[in-house]
C-alpha cells in the first residue's frame, strides 16, 4: 500500500474487481459455498451459542453481502430478541437482501461508527465471515483494533476466517492470491490469536468450519485472469505447492485450491 492510498481505497479497488460475481451471481460462486445451509451449520451454531449468553439487543453481520448468514439465523429464532443488521460496502451485494427482518447498510468497515447500527446502551453482537483476509498483511492488526473500538467490553466477536495450521500451505495460498494480483493475505492461527490478543479480545472458543474449494475456472471470473495468466498460476503453484496437496491439487480443468476455516468465539475485554 502506498502512503497516500487508505485502507478504504484498498477495499474499494478489491470490490471492484470481485463485481463480476456480486449480486445473484455470490450464491453461486465456488460451488454455491455461500448459499448452503449445511456449509453455514457450524458458523450458525456458534452464533446461536453466543447469543444465549450475551443476549444480544442487535446483531451486525461485517462484510455480511447478500445478507445470507443473518437470513439463517432469523430461520432459527434469533430475530425475536434482536435487530439484524447487515453492512456491507458493495451496493449489488445489498441489492441481494430480501428479508424483510434484516436492515442493510452500505459502509466501508473502515468508515463504520457504533452510532450507524447501535442505538444508546444497546448490546451488540459483530458476526463476519471470510473478511479477515481483505485488510491485507499491513492493515491487518490495525484493522482489527478498529473493530475492537467499535465494541463494548462483553460484547462477542464471532467470526469465520481462513487461517492455517500448516506454514507451507499458508504460503501455498498466500502465494496464489499474489499471484491473482489481490492484495488479500491468510495469517497462521497462531498468528490470528495473537492479533485477536493485540486488538483487545480474548478468544473463547474456536472449532473449525468446512473449507472452500476454490477451483480456477471460478478464480478466473471472480479475478478478471485471462487464460494464458491462469496456465502461468498453475505452473507456479504445481512447482512450488507440490507437497501441499491438502490445500492444493491440479485437475482437468486447472487446479482447485482449499481456504481451511476456522470459527473463532471473541470477547471484548
Amino acid at each position: 500500500m502506498s502512503a497516500t492510498e487508505t485502507t478504504t481505497d484498498t477495499e474499494q479497488k478489491e470490490m471492484q474487481r470481485e463485481r463480476a460475481i456480486h449480486g445473484a451471481e455470490w450464491d453461486r460462486i465456488h460451488g454455491g459455498y455461500f448459499a448452503s445451509h449445511a456449509v453455514a451449520e457450524p458458523l450458525t451454531k456458534a452464533i446461536q451459542t453466543a447469543a444465549r449468553r450475551a443476549l444480544p439487543q442487535v446483531i451486525v453481520d461485517l462484510g455480511g453481502g447478500t445478507g445470507f448468514m443473518l437470513h439463517e439465523l432469523a430461520r432459527h429464532g434469533l430475530a425475536a430478541n434482536a435487530r439484524l443488521i447487515n453492512l456491507d460496502a458493495s451496493a449489488e451485494q445489498l441489492e441481494q437482501v430480501h428479508d424483510p427482518r434484516v436492515k442493510h447498510i452500505q459502509v466501508s468497515l473502515p468508515e463504520l461508527r457504533r452510532a450507524q447500527f447501535a442505538k444508546k446502551d444497546e448490546r451488540a453482537l459483530f458476526i463476519m465471515r471470510s473478511v479477515l483476509h481483505y485488510f491485507g498483511k499491513d492493515r491487518f492488526v490495525p484493522n482489527l483494533k478498529k473493530l475492537r473500538r467499535l465494541m463494548r467490553p462483553g460484547e462477542r466477536f464471532i467470526h469465520q476466517t481462513a487461517c492455517f495450521e500448516d506454514a507451507a500451505a499458508a504460503k501455498c495460498l498466500n502465494e496464489l492470491y499474489q499471484l491473482m494480483g489481490t492484495g488479500k493475505w491468510y495469517p497462521m492461527v497462531t498468528a490470528l490469536c495473537m492479533a485477536l490478543t493485540e486488538a483487545g479480545w480474548q478468544v473463547e472458543a474456536s472449532n473449525s468450519a468446512p473449507p472452500l474449494p476454490l477451483g480456477s475456472q471460478d478464480l478466473a471470473r471472480r479475478y478478471n485472469l485471462a487464460p494464458a495468466r491462469l496456465v502461468q498460476i498453475q505452473k507456479a503453484l504445481a512447482a512450488n505447492c507440490g507437497s501441499c496437496s491438502k490445500v492444493f491439487e491440479t485437475t482437468r480443468r486447472g487446479f482447485t485450491a482449499y481456504l481451511p476455516y476456522t470459527i473463532f468465539t471473541c470477547v471484548a475485554v
